[in-house]
Formats: structure tokens, sequence, C-alpha cells
């Protein structure tokens, strides 16, 4: 049974009962010095044993609301009068008229319980200082629809079969993501020793802090919240594996996995060349990658320019939406034509070259050597399945 991530993210007893759980665990380990693969393991067996299985997802929409309760088990009463064989046709008449009534006041009730949340979001959206924050409601007021993932061939048909997909996809983006021009990156470089700046307790603290809760799972399956609400004691375990590992110049194979999966753009031919790549990575490389940033946080904010909204902390998406708002008010106010330039970044940084950016980041202020190691150790050796 899965344990219950959401009792975890919510109730501070069974946090504390989880973080002494791992901690404890974690001694045990011979040689005190646990891989990463196996604090991974060891998080998802604290969990286990600590953690209650989680709920059964429920079957109908907003599953705490009493109305909607009352009309569920009425209607299932109701069919089963229905179905009874000593029913009259009379009775059975008079049953189906109720459970039709119901499902319909059923329905009505949903659409209420709907726009309510959406009003509720949307008011939460306006209050909120954080753009951050505020691209996350907006996203929950979208309505989301789900198709099927289909190619379609040169000859316009389109298929959905699995086999078929798998082989076109197959050649279409190790092509995309591995191009013949492109050199690999050595994990090591020149470099050797332990790092002159290893990685911190508190820094990969910091990442665990930025793990978001109820994210999909990379190819290992762990959690996020595992590691979010695990305390101190994996943090130092990692922290020490990584410095470790790049030390000896030992490979971690869960940092360099990940699962690829395509989906179809809403407004696009469904074509190989108009889906969009979904990596699903573990979460031991998102924390290496968060920490790394978190070391590195204040230099890319000097480098970086002020007008650029992304891989800038507290800017989003927003306030490229916000600053094209602006602009149109300011139009329409003074009666004046702005031209915008757009420039098509669809998938740029999908497939750039690593070693170009390896060169960009040698020539940044503040990026240190330990810091460069970090980061080819993140660019080398990925493969995505």
């Amino acid at each position: 049974m899965r344990p219950d991530m959401r009792l975890l993210a919510k109730s501070e007893p069974h946090q504390d009962h989880y973080q002494r759980a791992v901690a404890q665990t974690l001694r045990t380990v011979p040689g005190g010095l646990p891989t990463v693969a196996q604090v991974t393991q060891i998080l998802e067996y604290c969990a286990e044993e600590e953690l209650p299985a989680a709920p059964l997802r429920p079957q109908m929409k907003f599953p705490e609301d009493d109305q909607l309760k009352q009309w569920s088990e009425s209607r299932k009463q109701l069919r089963l009068q229905i179905n009874q064989p000593l029913t009259t046709p009379t009775a059975r008449d008079a049953a189906r008229k109720q459970r039709n009534r119901e499902a319909n006041m059923s329905k009505r009730r949903i659409k209420l319980l709907i726009r309510q949340q959406m009003e509720t979001t949307a008011k939460a959206m306006e209050a909120t200082p954080c753009d951050h924050m505020r691209f996350q409601l907006l996203g929950q007021l979208k309505l989301k629809t789900r198709r099927p993932f289909a190619l379609e061939d040169e000859n316009g048909n389109i298929t959905t079969n699995p086999d078929i997909l798998l082989e076109r996809l197959t050649v279409h983006y190790e092509a995309f993501f591995q191009p013949p021009s492109m050199q690999a990156v050595d994990p090591w470089g020149e470099y050797t020793g332990e790092l002159a700046a290893p990685l911190t307790t508190a820094q990969v603290l910091k990442a665990f802090a930025r793990l978001a809760n109820c994210k999909s799972t990379g190819p290992d399956g762990s959690k996020g919240e595992l590691f979010r609400y695990g305390g101190r004691a994996p943090a130092e375990a990692i922290a020490n594996a990584v410095n470790t590992a790049v030390a000896h110049r030992q490979p971690i194979p869960d940092i360099s996995q990940g699962d690829l999966i395509p989906v179809n753009k809403p407004t696009k031919p469904c074509r190989k060349e108009h889906t969009r790549p979904l990596t699903m990575i573990n979460q031991v490389r998102k924390v290496v990658a968060l920490t790394t940033l978190v070391r590195n946080e204040d230099a890319f904010n000097r480098y970086l320019p002020e007008g650029q909204h992304a891989y800038r902390r507290g800017r989003s998406a927003m306030g490229v939406t916000w600053s094209y708002a602006w602009l149109k008010a300011i139009a329409s106010h003074y009666q004046r034509a702005i031209h915008v330039l757009g420039v098509d970044m669809s998938k740029a940084f999908d497939s750039l070259d690593r070693r170009k950016l390896l060169f960009i980041l040698t020539n940044i202020p503040g990026i240190t050597e330990s810091d460069l190691r970090l980061i080819r150790l993140l660019l080398a050796n990925t493969s995505l399945q």
C-alpha cells in the first residue's frame, strides 16, 4: 500500500515520527556513510513503516460535501430497489424518477461548488504578491481536458498504437537530444580530489524546502515529500554522499536517469516534430540541481539582466504576462503604437550544447570550481527511457 503523503505534508506529529525513524535508520548503515540510492531506499522504507496507507481515490467530485454524500447513498439504494425482482412496476418507475431527480440535483450542486472554488481561487490569486504562487493558482482555473497521445504520418494517417509510437519517437528524440555535432560532456573533467567548497547540510535543506508536493515521480518512484519532510539527517547524508562520489569519481546513476513522456501540443498537428517532451527525473537529481542553484543564485542574478523573468528567484511567466499587459495599457492610454519583437523559443533549452553551456558558466563571476564540477555531474551521461 502507498503511504499517505498528504498526511505527511499536513501533520506535524507524523513528520516528527518520520524524521526520527529516518535518522535512526541512517545511523544503522554499515560504515556510517550511505550512498544516495541507500538514502532514497531508507526514506521509502520509513514512510511505509511510519505512515498509514493512502486512502483510495474517491469516485465522485467533492467527496467532503455532505449533501452530495447523501444523494449518492440515496441513489445507491434506489438502484438496488430498481434491480430488485420483487419491486412492482409502479414502484420501479417512481424509483427511477427519484434517482434521475437526485442525479440532476447532484450535477447542479457540483457546478455550484466548482464555481465557488474558482471564485475562491481567483480571490487568492488577486491577493497574493508572489508571482510563483499566482502562476500556480492560475493553473487551477484552467479547464483540463485529456486526449490520447497520437501521431500522424506523412500520409495523414493517425495512430495510437504504442509499438509504432515508441519506434517513431525513439528515432526522433535520439536525433533531437544527441545530434551528431554535439560532443558528450566528461563528468569529471580535469578536476581531481575533494571539492574545495563541498555541499553542506544547510544548502541541501534549502533544496528540500523547494521541492513541491504532489508532483510526478521519476524512474525510482520516490516522492518529493519523502525528502522535503525528512529532516536534517537525510540532508546531511546526501551532502556527504555527493561530496564523496565527486571526490572519488564515482558515478551516481540516480542523478542521470529520467523518463521521457511526449505529449501533443494542443494547437499543433499530431506530428512528432510538434510534440512536447516532458522529462520525469528522480528526486535526488532535483535535490542536487536545486542545491547547485542555491549555491549560485546570487551569481546568476548578477549575470542575468534585470528584464529577465526566467531563471531568477521570485520571477515567473506571470512577469512576462504583466509586461505585455502594461505595454498594452500604455499604448491604449497614450494612443501610441508599440512594436513587440517576439522570438520563438520552442524547445530552445531541450537540446542545448552542454559544452557551450559549461564554457559560459566558466566565465560567470562567482561560479567556483566546485560548482562547475557539480554542474558537470548533472550534465554528463544522462539517459531517458
